[in-house]
């Protein structure tokens, strides 16, 4: 396993809907009262009043172990969701992000926000999450690079109030994709880079899971969706990237490590004359990525046994239809992989042949095993607080 340190942020952030009100509340005693400052006696409190007093002490020693536990899934450099095993306690798991805590990120890969330099290390930068996020956003006479200074109308690049994909509360979303000055047949939107734990490892054998919501309207063109890297957070395309092949919108793998070659879903699915996947093929076997649906993306690379298998599921527009196990819809063996292990997981939206409209993502999981069942987050992320004591009474 290749790693290099990398010191992650202590506690920075805590998820919606925190416990304590950001730590201000302070309990008042429930002593009694005091009608005679001379006399000793008065100053004891009565039965009642001590037990309600030891009630309180124990809960603000508490207080700090319970705001931890709900903080540290929104504080950690990999972990960032509250979906099983994404705690680090499931040494199986090696990164995690529901996106649940508000934003995807606050500055671009150079810890820049809008031209102003909030911090040195954009990886380590907490609000950031260990995202290396770069993209294209509207300007009123063009197009930015990098992150802007203001994100509208979602809050750094995460939408929250139910746009989350079975129940959950935020997605994270590409923003309008921008046609590109100069060469107008390319789009893009925001874009992030990633790398696992624990402190920058690689893995020969990786699953990784994802959900991707295009919006309604939404026009494939021939886009980068998702590239595989070896470790540290490069550009360029190493391993290879799942497309949207020839504007298809038919998730399709192609391996930079052997050549380009193609890794279609299903041999059937691609016609000859061109080499291209074949979106109306007769034996509908070719998975199409419908917009206005949620779906449930999922690849296994396995470097070092020569393995590449895809699953994907549409689970509607509310993200809730996906029940039972992922449908595996492409699976290769004896693929040259050259080599190379996995350290970088990049989210990419760059087309050429543009696509048009907006993407939303949610959910990410990447594990050494798999394959990783259908995201249960809507079980375990309620952000409401539960409802106070009813008929306490302090004496």
């Amino acid at each position: 396993m290749e790693s290099e340190g990398v010191i992650a942020e202590s506690l920075g952030r805590h998820g919606p809907g925190g416990l304590f009100d950001g730590g201000n509340r302070v309990p008042r005693f429930p002593y009694k009262e005091m009608s005679d400052m001379n006399n000793l006696d008065s100053y004891e409190l009565n039965t009642n009043a001590r037990m309600n007093h030891l009630l309180v002490v124990s809960l603000m020693l508490l207080a700090p172990l319970l705001f931890l536990s709900t903080s540290q899934a929104f504080a950690n450099l990999y972990f960032n969701s509250s979906e099983p095993g994404c705690d680090g306690s499931d040494p199986t798991v090696v990164w995690c992000d529901d996106f649940e805590d508000g934003d995807w990120g606050q500055t671009d890969e150079n810890g820049l926000r809008g031209g102003t330099q909030l911090t040195t290390n954009a990886e380590t930068y907490t609000p950031n999450d260990g995202w290396f996020l770069d993209g294209f956003y509207p300007l009123p006479n063009g197009y930015g690079r990098g992150f802007p200074a203001t994100t509208t109308p979602a809050k750094n690049y995460v939408f929250c109030g139910g746009y989350g994909v079975a129940g959950t509360n935020c997605a994270a979303t590409s923003g309008p994709r921008m046609t590109i000055q100069g060469d107008p047949k390319d789009s893009a939107g925001m874009m992030g880079k990633h790398s696992l734990a624990p402190n920058r490892a690689s893995y020969k054998n990786l699953y990784l899971r994802w959900y991707i919501k295009p919006l309604t309207g939404f026009q494939w063109g021939h886009e980068k969706m998702m590239t595989i890297n070896p470790c540290c957070l490069q550009i360029g395309i190493h391993l290879g990237s799942l497309y949207s092949p020839f504007s298809s919108g038919i998730p399709t793998f192609l391996n930079y490590a052997d050549g380009q070659k193609w890794l279609y879903q299903n041999r059937n699915t691609v016609i000859a004359s061109t080499n291209r996947p074949d979106p109306n093929n007769g034996n509908k076997q070719s998975y199409y990525m419908n917009p206005g649906d949620w779906h449930s993306l999922q690849i296994h690379i396995d470097s070092g046994a020569g393995v590449y298998e895809m699953w994907a599921d549409n689970c509607g527009a509310d993200g809730l239809m996906c029940t039972g196990s992922p449908t595996l819809i492409a699976q290769y063996t004896g693929v040259n992989w050259g080599g190379m292990s996995i350290g970088t997981i990049w989210l990419e939206n760059w087309s050429s042949a543009a696509s048009k409209g907006e993407a939303y993502y949610d959910q990410f999981k990447a594990a050494t095993v798999g394959p990783i069942p259908f995201s249960d987050n809507s079980k375990t992320s309620d952000t409401v607080p539960p409802a106070g004591p009813v008929n306490l009474r302090i004496q």
